[in-house]
């Protein structure tokens, strides 16, 4: 909520407390969520590092609770555009093709963080990769298992253009 009245530095710090308060033995839904929202808040300050943290220990949590929900594919999304931000578009765009192929599966409608990351995935993806090759890399992240996904999302991004279309290894 903080984040949505341009109080992103307040939403990072209610995120940490809302983590510390959490801990261990909390819920991993409610862990996973505070974790991907954290994510996002962190994108939108350009903290790149500190937004890979949070959105890869919510794909983590995610994949160890249940593999395959709405939650996972917000903290994939964030974490496409802190990918995305630093420089690894193509994988950005891969990332970004599972999230929105969840959020149809599961029925989830983006709410304002959601949407702000979503708008500006899309607006680095346009400025630089073709229409083509976005088309391409969407399709391919569409196709991806819940298990591709988090695969590809923990990994360190190194691979070319190429090798980076293609699903990751089972």
């Amino acid at each position: 909520m903080e984040h949505a009245r341009g109080q992103t530095q307040r939403a990072i710090a209610v995120a940490y407390e809302t983590l510390s308060a959490l801990g261990t033995g909390s819920a991993r839904a409610v862990l996973v969520l505070a974790l991907a929202n954290l994510a996002g808040y962190l994108t939108a300050s350009d903290d790149v590092p500190g937004a890979c943290v949070a959105a890869r220990e919510a794909i983590r949590e995610s994949q160890a609770r249940e593999p395959d929900t709405a939650y996972l594919a917000v903290a994939i999304e964030h974490l496409a555009l802190a990918l995305a931000l630093d420089g690894h578009v193509p994988y950005a765009a891969l990332l970004e093709g599972y999230a929105d192929a969840a959020f149809l599966r599961h029925g989830f409608e983006r709410e304002f963080t959601e949407t702000a990351t979503h708008e500006r995935l899309a607006a680095l993806l346009h400025k630089y990769l073709s229409p083509d090759d976005i088309g391409r890399l969407l399709a391919a992240g569409a196709a991806f298992t819940p298990q591709s996904a988090v695969a590809l999302a923990l990994e360190p991004p190194q691979r070319s253009l190429t090798e980076a279309a293609a699903p990751p290894p089972k």
